[in-house]
């Protein structure tokens, strides 16, 4: 279809009184009476404006009025500038559709001649297109394609694509709407499957996930925890043992007094008794952190706290989980 023609059949002189072929149709008033049907004679002006849009090169302007015209007659001969059209503004998956349909509704009306080049045309433009077989898990799921509604489907429905990126978006009352992006080139098979999930079961999972998330957090603050507290007992343990190296020297030393021992003594004590406490916490949430990690709970202990406190001469932890 390397011509691309505009033409008026004498399928379609009910409308327009004079059969063109060629690039265009003659925008004249028609020598006979004008149709008495309101309807018919509201499509001939379209299908005449559409013709003088393509005259002028407005295809997309011209496509509105083609297709108007169509809608309002249901000539089955407008659909072939329908195709036309289209093919001119690379729209080759419905340029494919509108040629299929004037040769279907056309039937034996359609001329030979004139079959024959729509069928060279639909030939090369099958090469153009892609094809997307969509599978469903319902029925009568509202489908639309790049915004463009194609109506209520079954389980399946295979579409004519053009080459490129689509957006797929399907919709059944009480389901979540579902959307899918598809890539596709000319000459490829697409297979989409969806699956609509019922608004509360899906607000459940989301419920669920959101519990699992916050497990998530509660299992990475217990790790940190765990460590910020064996780090501690790590840092306290080495200064307890600092502590008690230097109380062994000073009661080494004559010059030393029972003050200093004494006070050296009791910060050697303390450090030790750090030590003990967070070693033991480090221990307690370790454990904990480990059960929850592994048996996947979703919630945080209830109330779990922590407490640290000093005190002279050492210092306390106590904790709930």
């Amino acid at each position: 279809m390397s011509t691309v023609k505009i033409a008026a059949t004498a399928a379609f002189s009910a409308l327009l009184a004079c059969p063109v072929s060629g690039l265009a149709a003659s925008s004249q008033a028609p020598a006979v009476a004008a149709p008495s049907n309101p309807q018919l004679e509201l499509a001939r002006t379209h299908f005449l404006r559409g013709v003088e849009f393509y005259r002028h090169g407005d295809f997309r302007l011209a496509l509105v009025e083609f297709r108007r015209s169509y809608e309002l007659s249901r000539n089955y001969a407008i659909l072939y500038n329908v195709g036309q059209v289209n093919h001119q503004l690379n729209n080759y998956a419905d340029a494919l559709g509108a040629l299929q349909r004037y040769l279907k509704e056309g039937g034996a009306r359609v001329p030979e001649e004139r079959r024959v080049e729509v069928q060279a045309s639909i030939t090369e433009l099958e090469k153009r297109v892609a094809r997307v077989r969509l599978r469903l898990n319902l029925d009568g799921v509202e489908l639309s394609i790049d915004d463009a509604s194609l109506g209520r489907i079954g389980r399946e429905r295979w579409c004519v694509v053009d080459p490129g990126d689509h957006r797929i978006e399907v919709r059944h009352p009480g389901y979540r709407p579902l959307r899918r992006t598809v890539s596709v080139t000319a000459g490829d098979t697409a297979e989409v499957s969806l699956v609509l999930v019922p608004e509360r079961l899906a607000s459940s999972t989301g419920a669920v996930r959101s519990e699992q998330q916050r497990g998530s957090a509660w299992v990475a603050v217990g790790w940190v925890t765990t460590g910020v507290l064996a780090a501690g007992a790590g840092v306290s343990g080495f200064l307890a043992v600092k502590e008690a190296r230097d109380l062994a020297e000073l009661r080494s030393s004559p010059e030393s007094t029972e003050a200093q021992r004494d006070w050296k003594a009791e910060r050697a004590r303390g450090w030790a008794i750090a030590a003990d406490a967070l070693a033991g916490a480090a221990v307690i949430s370790g454990a904990l952190s480990l059960y929850v990690t592994l048996s996947g709970s979703e919630e945080a202990p209830e109330r779990a706290s922590t407490r640290l406190g000093f005190a002279p001469g050492g210092m306390s932890f106590s904790g709930r989980y």
